[in-house]
């Protein structure tokens, strides 16, 4: 990756040549904190670490508990990776041709439907794997939409701050996705008030997107450009 990193650096991060984005910090994050839309769309993102951070800390004791060998939950994890390089790019491809809120709402509404199907159905090596196959593809395949997001709504000069507060969104969802699966464990001795805060937490996410605003604002930065 560093190599990667030093390829890269070597190329031109200029704006495109004639223009300029204009505007500050701050006033890009006024507008991104004033914009229901990203606002939504941050929110829910929290719903997707809380998800998968869970599932990734928890699944391999929860299939313990359900009697399941430990190799498949190895298994299962691995095909949980697997499926992420591939969901990831077919939602990417699909960003471009159609409504990205209403594909990032169908991934959020469509892992709850997952885990409601595993938790009905009796947990075996065959439902598991099925399981991880179908969370795998639905892993990560919100990054490329959010991101597209971002730059659609709001210009690329200021993507890495914008995404970096979405991201940071994310990430409190992974800790307390953590969190509240170990303590949920520890005060009732199972994981079934975790599982349902994830299924309660998936489809407000699913709703949170399918509403969203993903409509420029009126003088957005990214409509600043002056002409040097």
């Amino acid at each position: 990756m560093a190599f990667i990193a030093i390829a890269m650096g070597s190329r031109s991060s200029n704006p495109q040549a004639g223009t300029q984005e204009t505007g500050s910090t701050a006033e890009i994050l006024r507008r991104a904190m004033s914009h229901r839309g990203y606002l939504a769309m941050s929110a829910a993102f929290f719903a997707c670490g809380f998800q998968l951070m869970f599932i990734t800390a928890y699944l391999p004791q929860y299939l313990v508990i359900c009697g399941v060998s430990p190799g498949t939950s190895a298994t299962a994890l691995g095909l949980i990776g697997l499926g992420n390089a591939v969901g990831s790019y077919v939602f990417g491809r699909l960003g471009g041709t159609f409504s990205q809120k209403r594909l990032l709402s169908f991934i959020y509404l469509s892992r709850t439907a997952t885990i409601l199907v595993f938790l009905a159905l009796p947990v075996t090596q065959a439902s598991t794997l099925a399981f991880a196959a179908t969370m795998g593809f639905l892993w990560l395949g919100v990054v490329p939409l959010v991101s597209s997001l971002i730059g659609n709504l709001f210009g690329m000069r200021y993507f890495n701050t914008l995404f970096g507060l979405t991201f940071f969104s994310h990430q409190v969802g992974s800790f307390i996705g953590a969190w509240a699966g170990g303590l949920s464990f520890d005060l009732t001795g199972s994981f079934n008030t975790a599982w349902t805060a994830l299924i309660v937490i998936g489809i407000s996410a699913a709703m949170l997107q399918w509403n969203m605003d993903d409509s420029k604002e009126p003088g957005s930065l990214v409509l600043h450009r002056e002409v040097s």
